[in-house]
């Protein structure tokens, strides 16, 4: 099934890097957030070994809406990090947010604009993190109850890659430098 909706999303490594002992990396990771991650984000984490985009773009709907929701209540995910040690792995992408985050949530993808698509350690619940809002009541939504839920949940978003060069063309934005 997680195969099945990554093929519609056309997910694929963000580099095409191997990783040695990918097994070993997984388990200092989770060692290292002090997390058992879900199986199926396991298997998908070994699968791609890096981050994860989508070729065809990937919405959800959250569970509790955002201020950042579209019109129809959906939300997009770009990223989701891998277990390299690349500025797109887990532990790196959590270093730079330790300041921001409270301490039970780790980041696991990028949402447009610098938002985070997160994961709760002590529930498993998946969090948007509108990392402007105006106080911390307002900055985490569950978008799913977990991981699992939540990549069941994607969709293509083929409207995000509607943007092409015939496009940008006629609205004359590119810049002459």
């Amino acid at each position: 099934m997680n195969n099945e909706i990554l093929s519609k999303l056309g997910a694929r490594s963000l580099k095409k890097s191997e990783i040695p002992d990918i097994d070993s990396k997984l388990e200092e990771i989770e060692s290292f957030f002090n997390i058992k991650f879900s199986e199926t984000h396991k298997s998908i984490l070994k699968k791609f070994g890096n981050a994860i985009v989508f070729d065809e773009g990937a919405k959800y709907k959250p569970k509790v809406n955002s201020p950042l929701d579209d019109s129809e209540g959906f939300q997009n995910i770009e990223v989701l990090y891998g277990i390299s040690d690349n500025d797109n792995g887990l532990i790196n992408k959590n270093k730079m947010y330790s300041e921001q985050l409270p301490p039970s949530i780790i980041t696991i993808g990028e949402a447009p604009g610098g938002n985070q698509v997160c994961i709760n350690k002590d529930n498993g619940k998946v969090l948007f993190w509108h990392h402007e809002a105006d106080n911390e009541e307002n900055m985490l939504f569950e978008i799913a109850p977990s991981f699992d839920e939540f990549i069941s949940q994607l969709k293509p978003d083929n409207e995000s890659q509607s943007i092409n060069s015939s496009a940008i063309e006629e609205s004359e934005s590119w810049l002459d430098i």
